[in-house]
């Protein structure tokens, strides 16, 4: 499968829609079809592995489809860093180990 005039933006539009598509993308990277329909579906995220499979596919780089993957993961996180502070981590892994403790007897 070459990549479009357009990019892989519309490539992977094509294989997102397109089950014969899906089939030839599988085929080139060597996988099953339920990995790929599972990345389609958002059930199943990009490795560097899957990365390389899909550059090679598509004629893309892998850095592309990683990219894709943090960017879709930050848009997922909470915004910002963690509000709590060093002590309060502390307080929370300390009571944790308490319960833990207890439940175990110690």
């Amino acid at each position: 499968m070459n990549p479009s005039a357009d990019g892989p933006s519309t490539e992977w539009g094509r294989v997102q829609t397109d089950p014969p598509g899906q089939i030839c993308v599988t085929r080139a990277m060597g996988v099953r079809l339920t990995r790929l329909n599972e990345i389609v579906k958002v059930t199943r995220g990009i490795t560097s592995e899957t990365g390389w499979m899909l550059a090679g596919a598509l004629g893309t780089s892998p850095e592309f489809w990683l990219n894709l993957q943090m960017i879709y993961d930050l848009a997922l996180a909470p915004a910002g860093p963690r509000q709590d502070t060093p002590e309060q981590r502390s307080d929370q892994w300390q009571t944790t180990k308490r319960v833990s403790h207890a439940k175990l007897g110690r």
